[in-house]
């Protein structure tokens, strides 16, 4: 009865959480888009076969980051590595006046399915992300936490992305201190199957997921980026 109760509690708690966070914007908007065959910078093409590379959608910037052009884009595209003959995805910068070549996406969070790229726009930052087909269920959300000490203050350390064609990105806007996401304490991928699955009581909410203890230090991940405003 004790872990029935137990159970319940969990759910109506989880239920509660997905309403706040969706009430508060904490689930980012995914900006995906598709558009025909955008030049790839030339520094984007390095050790890649030719011909090999397709694009996979962007994200538009001017709706969080200030200043930039209406234009202004992250493009993820994926290419054939001439030396090892394996896929690779990439991302470059669009920022209205011209292109520049971003990094490559990996696997920085060690968690499985899913490949991640951390950029640093000054007072601004982001994380790019894809997650692989092969993790079963329908794709929902991407949820990354912060740690935070100060309980009252939990959801402003949780992030929460819908997950779009395998893709998703979250913004980390100048008002979330930037500087705060140096270190992350969780991240997770929820399918719609992941989700229901919680819900009855009969295991996690999320597909994959990882928690870090001590949290991961991501600071070194965050790739310097300027955009031309």
């Amino acid at each position: 009865m004790t872990t029935k109760i137990a159970r319940k509690r969990n759910q109506l708690f989880y239920k509660s959480y997905i309403l706040v966070v969706l009430a508060s914007g904490l689930v980012a908007c995914s900006f995906f888009g598709g558009f025909g065959q955008p030049v790839i910078p030339a520094s984007a093409q390095v050790g890649i076969k030719l011909g090999s590379a397709k694009i996979l959608g962007y994200f538009q910037l001017n709706d969080w980051v200030e200043g930039v052009s209406s234009t202004a884009n992250l493009t993820i595209f994926e290419a054939r590595l001439t030396e090892t003959d394996e896929n690779e995805i990439r991302v470059f910068l669009n920022d209205g006046q011209s292109t520049q070549y971003v990094g490559a996406l990996s696997d920085q969070l060690q968690l499985p399915g899913v490949k991640t790229l951390f950029i640093d726009f000054g007072s601004q930052r982001c994380i790019i992300g894809w997650v692989s087909p092969e993790i079963q269920g329908k794709l929902l959300y991407f949820h990354i936490e912060r740690p935070e000490a100060d309980k009252p203050r939990w959801m402003e350390a949780v992030k929460e992305s819908t997950i779009e064609k395998n893709l998703f990105i979250v913004p980390i806007k100048a008002s979330d201190q930037p500087d705060l996401w140096d270190f992350v304490a969780m991240a997770a991928v929820q399918t719609e199957e992941s989700l229901q699955r919680g819900f009855d009581g009969k295991g996690s909410f999320y597909q994959v997921e990882n928690s870090y203890s001590p949290p991961l230090d991501v600071s070194g991940f965050y790739i310097p980026i300027s955009i031309q405003k």
